[in-house]
């Protein structure tokens, strides 16, 4: 529910702001707008303020301005109230108007979230040291051992785990050229970055200790006495050194698992019986989420939400560039059902992680429709360019 009701809001909130864009300029240019639509389809609800019909309609999935004149099979005549006979500026500046409230709109929330406070797990800001590396993985058949320091991917350099994934995921479905610290070392390697993968779907993670900081009550690992605080060291004869081993070593055997761990110094045996669900075997613990909460004064704010713009302005194109290019896969974009799921979870981890997603969203929105792509925004401005060189309307066969 919280995935439906996130995205519901984030969708609502984007598309009035890029729909008020268009509707404002236009009222403003003197442009007789019909209706403003939240939604495609039958009218739901809604009112009508002077000319204009301010309406909900029943499909969530988008909305719309409609202005008079817009449609080029519309008879308008010389009517100066006209979209279609108003110059080429002014249908430029109204047809724009959408991208650029998006643009703006990411320009303010970024800071806004940094303001309130944005939670993120803490590994991201730490240099990328493997921590463990999962069997039967690309990774892993890459040669990629635990202590590895990733430095750059495809001659990228990389400081953070936040920075590896994002070059990362550059180079999803393609082989991509890692350099690695390695006892003081450098040297390179091959690794194959599977289509729609996560970083720990590749086989890396994070350093963890497989420290206990929860154990479910009534759980297989709750009746034998194991407690928080316990660490983990071996299971079944496996030495622990990660606490994403835990789960594969468990779902690697069969039957009970012995299980030997470190309390206050002592070491203690125990044999749980795993339970199984989902399809997978565990124990019932949970280990502690370290995350930080990033809270900016005004003026960092204002900086650090500038500067993101600006990386996830350069990594947007870099995208689109991949895609045309070739060297990025169609697969590894989201759709609504993505961007649903994404929502869900920003509502529950924070307002400050909402702004987050929703300004991220709004400068993918601004930027994609101002692409040469007809249809989009920026297929019309094409449009209008071409009118202005021209001096004349591109013909309605050409569009």
């Amino acid at each position: 529910m919280s995935s439906l009701i996130g995205f519901i809001v984030v969708l609502g909130i984007l598309v009035f702001i890029h729909e008020f864009g268009h509707f404002i300029v236009a009222k403003l240019s003197g442009i007789k707008v019909e209706v403003f639509s939240l939604g495609f389809g039958p009218r739901l609800t809604g009112f009508k303020w002077g000319e204009t019909d301010y309406r909900v309609s029943i499909v969530p999935l988008g909305g719309y301005v409609k202005m008079f004149g817009e449609d080029p099979h519309e008879s308008v005549g010389d009517d100066p109230r006209a979209f279609s006979n108003k110059p080429v500026r002014i249908r430029t500046a109204v047809v724009s108007a959408g991208p650029i409230m998006n643009l703006l709109f990411a320009l303010i929330f970024l800071p806004m979230a940094y303001m309130v406070g944005v939670k993120s797990p803490a590994y991201l800001d730490k240099s990328p040291i493997i921590g463990y590396v999962a069997d039967d993985t690309p990774a892993k058949k890459a040669g990629i051992l635990s202590g590895d320091l990733i430095v750059d991917v495809n001659n990228k350099e990389v400081s953070r785990w936040s920075d590896l994934i994002n070059q990362l995921s550059l180079g999803a479905g393609k082989e991509v050229d890692l350099k690695i610290k390695r006892n003081n070392k450098f040297f390179s390697i091959k690794m194959k970055v599977p289509l729609n993968a996560g970083i720990y779907d590749i086989g890396l993670f994070p350093p963890k200790s497989p420290q206990i900081f929860k154990v479910i009550s009534g759980s297989p690992a709750y009746k034998p006495g194991l407690k928080k605080g316990d660490k983990i060291v071996e299971i079944d004869g496996k030495k622990i050194t990660s606490w994403y081993q835990i789960g594969s070593v468990i779902n690697s055997e069969k039957g009970s698992v012995k299980i030997k761990i470190l309390r206050k110094g002592k070491l203690f045996n125990f044999t749980i019986a795993p339970e199984n669900r989902g399809g997978r075997r565990i124990i019932g613990i949970v280990t502690l989420e370290d995350t930080v909460i990033k809270r900016y004064p005004f003026f960092s704010s204002l900086k650090k939400g500038f500067q993101r713009n600006i990386e996830l302005t350069v990594l947007t194109f870099e995208v689109v560039g991949k895609l045309v290019t070739g060297n990025l896969s169609l697969k590894v974009l989201g759709g609504p059902i993505q961007i649903a799921v994404v929502s869900g979870e920003a509502v529950k981890r924070g307002i400050g992680e909402f702004f987050l997603l929703m300004a991220f969203i709004s400068l993918q929105l601004g930027i994609l429709n101002l692409l040469p792509i007809p249809v989009l925004d920026g297929g019309y401005l094409l449009f209008f360019s071409i009118e202005a060189i021209r001096k004349k309307p591109v013909s309605e066969k050409v569009m």
